[in-house]
């Protein structure tokens, strides 16, 4: 009986074979030497001729390549669905099972290079996407949908090309497409720490397995469907994440009519009455750093206790404070009402950091987790500060989570001497910076950056058809920011992606093609512009001849004597030309 080996033995003797397996392919002509040498210096790569050439077999050559050497994880395949005069009519089955007849080429490169079963077969199917060129577009978000734009959230349905969203960086980054697609099937995808955004099943997430993050993958690109094959393992572990913002949101600045870290204590530790207002706090550190920052003509005067009564400097009928306030519509709001106003959640890193300064040094503290980590909270009796709160540390590159805690007449607590009692649901919400969020020296003295927010993927569920629109941003990772400062995209990255008979194209097509590439990913082009199905409307000449000379863009034309395929072919194309 043969010896049982480990899972952990397999899995390497599957990684040794994987570093050993290798495509290897002659080249017969020096255009096809040309094209390896052109393939490697230019991100696009356009591979014209006539049929025989060995334009297919190449540009598959050069992506299994890629794949087999860990330069790239995906192979993207596409191809004009045109049948040359021909009615199929009706295609059984599913997408794939339609498309499949139309990439029988492809494949048969892929096996030519790769025969038999082995592990490196495993790999390169692993990597395949089929990608018709009618579902590119359809990655895509419902129009009510909120997308982060410098000022403030925006509905899908109303952006433009032109429009200004938020990267992956925190900065602006232009709207270069917006594609309606119509109704789709749509998806909520759930976050573990509560937010959650709807879009199609064919949407992109760039997301970190527990598996690639072993193996020092680093992220890949799934569909929503995909992760929702398994989104737990056998442990029930969450295993997919998502990048969190790498930098603040830089939003565009708002004037402001009142410091915002003495809006945010006072919004932790102050009496906004509709006839005084007070400030209570126990900290002098605290009652001096607002008393520099208060408007022209108020000061701070000292009442009993802890409590400090923000007056006017001269006697006047009219309190300075008391109409800010008013105008900010915070004047008579009891503990559980408070909120932050729009102009200092949409505002500049600097205010919002301020106010949530202000608002951490009252109602903030550190404990320590169980891990040993440095745990930051935050808790409010108004559910809508505590979800302000939540805006500003994601925001700010953060992770905020919160939690309730019902209302329970026995709760009490014992402070400087005196029993609280409880008497209303309280929120508490755990946040976790990439920066000390206090001031105050106490609280700040305590703080530890050794936390690392993950944002998981908790559950994926369908929901109903909804009119969609997917848009495509210029930026290096084609990231964008939707609601809850979840990152997401829809294009291509760390790809090979192939147009294969793009003669049969036209430019809208092959313009959204070109389009769709990301980050550390290349494209081959291939194709004969003088042999189209598509009666004179092919885009292939006509997009080459306007991308001649640009940088990062390579171009080899074969010819009939460059034909390998068969010795007769050039004759017959000379005859038939």
């Amino acid at each position: 009986m043969p010896k049982r080996r480990s899972a952990r033995a397999v899995e390497r003797e599957v990684t040794r074979e994987q570093n050993r397996a290798q495509v290897t392919f002659e080249f017969l002509t020096e255009k096809q030497k040309l094209a390896w040498d052109e393939y490697q210096k230019n991100e696009v790569l356009f591979l014209t001729g006539p049929a025989g050439t060995g334009k297919t077999f190449l540009a598959m050559a050069f992506a299994i390549r890629d794949v087999l050497e860990k330069r790239r994880t995906n192979i993207i395949l596409t191809r004009p669905i045109v049948e040359a005069g021909e009615s199929l009519g009706f295609l059984p089955g599913d997408l794939t099972e339609k498309v499949n007849p139309y990439m029988v080429p492809l494949y048969d490169c892929y096996h030519t290079l790769c025969p038999g079963h082995t592990i490196k077969n495993k790999v390169i199917e692993q990597a395949f996407e089929v990608a018709p060129l009618a579902f590119m577009r359809g990655r895509a978000e419902p129009l009510d949908a909120l997308i982060m734009t410098p000022q403030g959230h925006k509905r899908m349905g109303d952006i433009k090309v032109g429009d200004k969203v938020i990267g992956s960086d925190g900065l602006s980054i232009n709207v270069i497409g917006v594609f309606p697609q119509g109704k789709k099937l749509i998806y909520e995808v759930i976050f573990n720490d509560k937010t959650s955004v709807k879009c199609s099943g064919d949407h992109l997430w760039s997301t970190i397995t527990l598996d690639e993050k072993h193996h020092n993958k680093g992220y890949s690109v799934k569909t929503t469907l995909e992760i929702a094959k398994r989104i737990k393992n056998k442990h029930n572990q969450k295993i997919h994440k998502i990048p969190i913002l790498t930098h603040p949101v830089q939003y565009k600045s708002q004037e402001i009519i009142l410091d915002p870290y003495v809006l945010g204590v006072l919004l932790g530790d102050g009496h906004l009455g509709k006839h005084a207002c007070y400030l209570c706090s126990s900290d002098n550190e605290i009652v001096a750093r607002c008393n520099t920052r208060l408007p022209q003509g108020v000061c701070i005067k000292y009442n009993k206790g802890y409590d400090y009564r923000l007056v006017n400097i001269t006697r006047t009928k009219t309190s300075i404070m008391l109409e800010l306030l008013r105008s900010m519509n915070l004047a008579g709001k009891k503990s559980y009402e408070k909120f932050i106003p729009e102009a200092y959640k949409i505002n500049s890193v600097e205010v919002r950091l301020e106010i949530l300064r202000g608002l951490m040094d009252t109602d903030g503290w550190i404990c320590t987790h169980r891990s040993g980590n440095t745990r930051i909270q935050y808790g409010s009796t108004s559910k809508q500060l505590a979800d302000d709160v939540m805006f500003l540390v994601r925001s700010l590159g953060g992770y905020a989570y919160c939690n309730k805690r019902e209302y329970n007449e026995n709760d009490t607590h014992l402070l400087r001497g005196h029993v609280v009692r409880h008497m209303r649901p309280s929120y508490q919400v755990d946040i976790m910076l990439p920066f000390n969020p206090f001031r105050l020296a106490r609280k700040a003295n305590q703080y530890v950056n050794n936390q690392r927010p993950a944002k998981l993927i908790s559950d994926i569920v369908l929901l109903q058809e909804e009119e969609c629109q997917c848009i495509q941003v210029d930026s290096i990772d084609h990231l964008y920011v939707t609601s809850d400062f979840i990152l997401t995209h829809n294009t291509f990255s760390d790809a090979v992606c192939i147009f294969d008979e793009a003669q049969n194209a036209t430019p809208v097509q092959l313009k959204l093609f070109l389009s769709r590439f990301g980050k550390n990913s290349k494209i081959i082009v291939t194709g004969d512009p003088g042999q189209s199905d598509l009666q004179n409307k092919t885009g292939l000449a006509k997009v080459i001849s306007k991308l001649q000379g640009l940088n990062g863009v390579g171009f080899v034309q074969f010819f009939r004597e460059d034909v390998v395929r068969h010795s007769l072919i050039s004759a017959i194309l000379e005859r038939l030309e």
